[in-house]
């Protein structure tokens, strides 16, 4: 299988700063999908010029909505391993290839691990989600899949779990999975989140609909 049929799914807004840079590096593994989710900087236009496919969105969805378009015009180009990734620099782009070979050595997904997590609502998450599903970072925007495990269910995530609702579908589905841990590098821009009280807000909201769907 080659790096035609690897999909990397990096979802953006007002990311101009750093997305030429992560585009760029990511490429060698696969094709970029870049989902401009209604940016009003150049992101959309850098993306492009780096060789990333661009989706764009006529207004602000989400990180969830920007995923889920990713996964659907990468399930119709015929892609078979999807990776998603973080468009502000976080992720190093080597590290995308350990993903892809977790893929090919017979998992079904494979789930990034932070060294650190920047907020006591992700802590109180990841602690529910481990003794839970065995998952130990379920917010990490690392994250690699079958494209086919996505088809079967039929959504990335249906009720804004902060990214995190096929995996805790596919692992209690019985799935096989790897996790892999990595260092984090320091942000460029603001969170995907929002700010720091919008964010905990949205983390304890999904932690709590996680666990009524799945007690």
């Amino acid at each position: 299988m080659g790096k035609s049929r690897v999909g990397l799914i990096i979802p953006a807004y007002n990311e101009e700063k750093t997305i030429g840079n992560v585009v760029n590096g990511v490429s060698q593994y696969g094709q970029a999908i870049v989902v401009d989710d209604a940016s009003t900087d150049k992101t959309a236009s850098i993306a492009s010029t780096y060789g990333a496919i661009v989706v764009k969105h006529s207004a602000n969805l989400g990180y969830e909505s920007a995923i889920e378009s990713g996964f659907r015009i990468a399930y119709e180009m015929g892609i078979k391993i999807v990776v998603t990734l973080d468009a502000d620099a976080q992720h190093n782009p080597k590290m995308v290839k350990k993903f892809i070979a977790s893929i090919r050595s017979g998992n079904d997904l494979a789930l990034g691990v932070r060294d650190k997590f920047p907020r006591i609502s992700e802590t109180l998450f990841s602690l529910y989600s481990y003794n839970k599903f065995g998952i130990k970072d379920p917010m990490c925007g690392m994250k690699a899949y079958k494209i086919d495990l996505y088809k079967k269910v039929g959504y990335f995530d249906s009720c804004k779990l902060v990214g995190s609702e096929l995996a805790f579908r596919l692992v209690s589905d019985g799935n096989k999975f790897e996790q892999i841990p990595f260092l984090i590098e320091s942000r460029h821009g603001k969170s995907k989140y929002g700010g720091a009280f919008l964010a905990n807000v949205r983390i304890m909201r999904a932690l709590l609909l996680t666990f009524f769907k799945y007690k």
